[in-house]
């Protein structure tokens, strides 16, 4: 039997690798039997955590602290509750495209009223209502693929967090999150412009004062909007770095902003969805879960540098 030199426990004399502290072993020689008379008394541990077996609890983790506690988050329960709860979301969402009419036609009809005019009168200059539902359909269709995006990515993620080792690559699945993140991020800069633009020509051909303002409102929400998206944007992007190349200037560029913002789009969502009424509950539900989530990590973010500050 030999003996670890990190941990002092026992070993077998064939073990490459200290099951309890994952220290590396030196190979057995006959001057390993003679005392070493300069050896450190606590040498600094070398460990491949990815030969270590995977039963091992600590599998997941790097010898990167601030790795660990993203990765330690990304594998945990609530993360896991959000992938289930955002999955069972992109279902519901795809199945409510084959089941849902074509909304808004009562409504319409009643504005057209009252300029003495009816939308069935226009009968001839529409397309069929069978033609408007296809399209309808197909236009919410072309809405799930960031969602499908997104769902592939957090699943990537998950899967990539759960993996031993101080990175995780390119694999991580981050770029099917950001990708739909920057699309919405660019419509709404442009929306926002085009409203202005909208609002203002509107003003000056109708003279109504009035117009610009709602044109004002509505690009205020597209300015929210597009604060929201950037916020996500910079947690993306930073969590990317982490995992592909974790340095200790590495920083959480993330607050209590996003958390608040991420509890109002989930009562956003739970009112005004338009998924259907199990749709917009289970949208709700993971947009809580991931802000759940979000806590969690910073409370341990801040409790590290304490501990880190406190041991210096």
């Amino acid at each position: 039997m030999k003996q670890c030199m990190n941990c002092q426990k026992a070993l077998n004399d064939n073990a490459k690798f200290c099951v309890y502290c994952g220290t590396k072993c030196e190979a057995s020689s006959p001057a390993s039997d003679q005392p070493v008379q300069n050896a450190p008394l606590n040498p600094s541990p070398t460990i491949d955590l990815k030969q270590l077996l995977p039963t091992s609890a600590d599998a997941v983790l790097s010898d990167e602290p601030k790795l660990n506690l993203l990765k330690k988050n990304a594998s945990g329960l609530t993360y896991f509750i959000f992938l289930l709860l955002y999955s069972l979301f992109a279902c519901v969402s795809f199945f409510y495209i084959f089941t849902s009419e074509l909304p808004g036609m009562d409504f319409l009809n009643d504005i057209m009223g009252k300029f003495g005019l009816s939308i069935y009168t226009l009968k001839s200059y529409l397309p069929s209502l069978d033609t408007l539902t296809i399209l309808y359909r197909f236009a919410k269709a072309l809405g799930m693929l960031p969602i499908i995006l997104i769902c592939i990515g957090i699943w990537k993620f998950y899967l990539a967090c759960k993996q031993p080792g101080n990175t995780v690559g390119h694999s991580n699945g981050l770029i099917f999150i950001e990708i739909p993140v920057m699309i919405s991020f660019i419509g709404y800069a442009l929306g926002a412009i085009l409203i202005l633009i909208g609002g203002g020509l509107l003003t000056s051909a109708l003279d109504k004062w009035w117009i610009f303002l709602i044109a004002l409102a509505l690009c205020l929400i597209s300015l929210i909007d597009l604060f929201y998206a950037s916020m996500i944007l910079r947690l993306l992007l930073n969590a990317r770095q982490i995992l592909e190349s974790p340095t200790p200037t590495s920083t959480i560029s993330y607050g209590w902003v996003l958390i608040v913002f991420n509890f109002i789009s989930a009562v956003y969502h739970l009112f005004f969805g338009a998924n259907g009424v199990l749709g917009n509950l289970l949208c709700a539900a993971s947009v809580t879960a991931i802000t759940i989530c979000l806590i969690q990590y910073k409370n341990n973010i801040n409790t590290y540098w304490r501990s880190s500050s406190e041991a210096e």
